[in-house]
This record gives C-alpha cells, structure tokens and sequence, in this order.
C-alpha cells in the first residue's frame, strides 16, 4: 500500500488522521517512506462517536467546551487537548491519499451529552465552572464499549468514503502500558484494529507491541 501511495506522485501525499501522537509519530518517524513531506490533517482527542456526531449535523463548538469550562485554568497541554476534541479536520478528506485511525480516543474518553439531545463530548470535571448546573442539565454516557468502537469505527470508515471513494486506511493501536488508568482496557482495546479490519476492506492494521519488547 505504501508503494502504490508514494511512487510517481505529483503532489505530497494528503493524509487525514483520526489519531493521537501514536498516529503523528507514525509519519515522523517514517519519513523515509514517504518522497516528500505529506500534507496531514489531524484531529485529535475525539471518539469515532463524536465524529459521527458532526456527520450527523451534531456539530460540537469550541464555544460550547469554553462555556462549561474553565480553560484558562487548565494545564496548557489539557486545554489544547481538551478544545481540540471540536477539531474536525479529519473530515476535509475529499482529496486524501490516506486515512489513519488509532485506538486512544474510544479507549480513554468516557462521554457526556445534554439531556435534551446533541453532540456528544468529554470533560475533566476538576474544571467545570458550575459543576451542580452542569450534571443537572447534562448526563454521562460513559466510555464505549469495544463491540461499539468496532461498529463506530466501522460506520465512520463507510461515512468517510462516501466523501473519498476506496479511501485506504491504517488503524494503528495507542499503546498504553504506560499508562495505568487504561489497564483494564487495554488487552481489549488491543484488538480494536483487527476486528474493524475483518468488518471494512482495505483497512489495514497495525498491532501493539508486547510489554518487554
């Protein structure tokens, strides 16, 4: 695949990534796979859910995020990760070349909506400016399952393709091993680039390496 993408092209390639550092540091460190630099659009910090959110009309605001919270008293990385789950650049995918996935959004993020309906996202409730007002007007979904990531992530490969015909797309899992907090979703999350690889053609997918290696 990554022949037929880099050899006689007339433009640096244009991939979009729904991923995390595990997608960026893909490309940075493979460059020489690449004859040019490519063109990367990325967004980050967003579940395959709340993207389909935006699909479906749901658009979440950076407006809406900064109303709930206090940005500026969150850590500088924080808030740009936590604004940076409205980034919807993933979806300017009409000329793209590629499409990466990986599993950190679905794995880590348990997700919030209001309870009369709309998009979907996540918060760091030590930063609510009013959290009573909060959970009263709003509920909490929870983290998804892998049966919903699977069928989530699938959805998004079909909706991403109506835009991009016969898009080609690599799924890399986030390894966390690091990080405790995800330790009782990992071995499972693991998995999430295989299974929706078995459910989308042309879906490629890269496995998580084993602890001591």
């Amino acid at each position: 695949m990554l022949h037929k993408l880099t050899a006689g092209a007339d433009h640096p390639l244009v991939i979009v990534a729904r991923g995390d550092c595990t997608s960026r540091r893909a490309l940075a460190l493979n460059q020489d796979l690449f004859d040019r630099a490519p063109t990367l659009r990325q967004s980050q910090k967003s579940t395959f859910a709340q993207l389909l959110d935006s699909l479906n009309g749901q658009v979440l605001s950076e407006e809406f995020l900064h109303s709930i919270s206090d940005v500026e008293s969150m850590p500088r990385t924080l808030a740009s990760y936590y604004i940076g789950q409205a980034n919807r650049e993933v979806l300017n995918c009409a000329d793209a070349d590629l499409l990466m996935l990986d599993s950190y959004a679905d794995m880590n993020f348990s997700l919030w909506r209001n309870r009369a309906g709309g998009p979907r996202f996540w918060i760091h409730p030590k930063h609510l400016k009013d959290r009573a007002s909060f959970l009263e007007q709003h509920e909490e979904l929870g983290r998804s399952t892998l049966a919903e990531s699977v069928a989530q992530a699938s959805e998004f490969v079909m909706r991403i393709r109506e835009i991009a015909p016969e898009l080609p797309v690599l799924f890399l899992n986030q390894q966390v091993d690091y990080y405790p907090k995800l330790e009782d979703r990992q071995a499972e999350f693991y998995q999430l680039g295989a299974l929706v690889a078995e459910q989308v053609p042309q879906v490629f997918f890269g496995g998580a390496l084993e602890y001591d290696k």
